[in-house]
Formats: structure tokens, C-alpha cells, sequence
């Protein structure tokens, strides 16, 4: 990201369910990275992702890529922001962020 000159630092974390070729891949920098990876993943496999944080997933009964068979590891991911950030929310940290980057356009549906 930041090759591209875009900041990480309104990124709270990233989720990779089941993340294509593990191995090829690594962590953004500066972005807390979750891995969920089924073991009897054919698709996407089970190896560990370059700086992530790689999560437990033992306790799911289904071990595929299906996405629904990760539903129970939503409770595991974070659920509020550092108390040192608490003071900024989410819409003010998301308007400077298109203030300094006019030319990236946001849909809202």
C-alpha cells in the first residue's frame, strides 16, 4: 500500500479467510493481519501467511474454503478501536483520508 502512496494507518485490520496461496503472500506493514485457514482447505490450503497473525480455527466442524464455514471466527476479530484513538471516529478519519487523496473515488450503497 504504501507503494502506492496510500496510508495504512486508517486500516484498523485486515481478515483473510482462506487466503489463496498463503505462502506467496505477506502482511501489509503496519496493518494487523488475521489468517483463518481450514485444514481440509483444497483451494487455498492450510500454510501460514508471512507476518500475520495466524488464527485457531480447530474448533469449526467444516475444514473447506466455504466462506459460511468460517462464521463462528467473526467473534475473534477486533471489536473497538486503541483507547488513544478513541477520541477520532471512523467518519473523521475516513474524510482526512479522501481530503488527502482526492483522486480515489467512494461508493456508497
Amino acid at each position: 500500500m504504501r507503494d502506492n502512496n496510500l496510508p495504512t494507518d486508517i486500516i484498523e485490520f485486515e481478515a483473510d479467510f482462506a487466503p489463496y496461496q498463503p505462502t506467496q503472500q505477506r502482511a501489509v506493514e503496519g496493518v494487523r493481519t488475521f489468517q483463518f485457514s481450514h485444514s481440509k482447505d483444497g483451494w487455498a490450503g492450510n500454510e501460514k501467511m508471512e507476518g500475520a497473525e495466524y488464527m485457531d480455527t480447530s474448533s469449526d466442524k467444516k475444514q473447506t474454503h466455504y466462506i459460511k464455514d468460517f462464521r463462528n471466527q467473526i467473534k475473534y476479530l477486533p471489536t473497538k478501536r486503541p483507547k488513544d484513538e478513541d477520541e477520532e471516529d471512523i467518519n473523521s478519519i475516513l474524510n482526512r483520508f479522501l481530503i488527502q487523496n482526492p483522486n480515489i473515488k467512494v461508493f456508497y450503497k
